[in-house]
């Protein structure tokens, strides 16, 4: 039996995922050039804007445990972005792994998300 989850999870991880990507990237580059710089208030907020819908969305997951979100009274450095907002992407990672089902014979990897709303095979 496949692994399956809602349409409003699909839909939210779909629009999370890729900003999520996009801030882990950001802050990444910021933590090479300077690790122990503090994130300003204002980037805390938006990147726990993102984190408040992954913990929304893999509330339900095991990884969740391990998640969490920056730190808005004691503003976190580049490199402690990095490290909370690492597990969440990996954590989005293993969503998409476990409800996302692919033919591993086609050749350009084509699948579909499995949902509740799906028939049994």
């Amino acid at each position: 039996m496949m692994n399956k989850v809602s349409k409003e999870k699909v839909e939210l991880y779909e629009v999370v995922r890729p900003l999520l990507h996009s801030a882990y990237s950001e802050v990444k580059v910021m933590s090479g050039k300077k690790q122990s710089e503090q994130l300003n208030l204002n980037k805390v907020k938006i990147i726990n804007k993102l984190l408040d819908k992954v913990l929304i969305l893999l509330k339900d997951e095991p990884t969740i445990e391990f998640l969490q979100k920056l730190d808005e009274d004691d503003l976190p450095t580049n490199s402690d972005a990095v490290l909370i907002l690492s597990p969440s992407l990996s954590a989005m990672d293993q969503f998409h792994s476990k409800y996302f089902h692919s033919d591993e014979w086609e050749a350009f990897r084509t699948g579909k998300w499995q949902t509740e709303d799906d028939e049994e095979e």
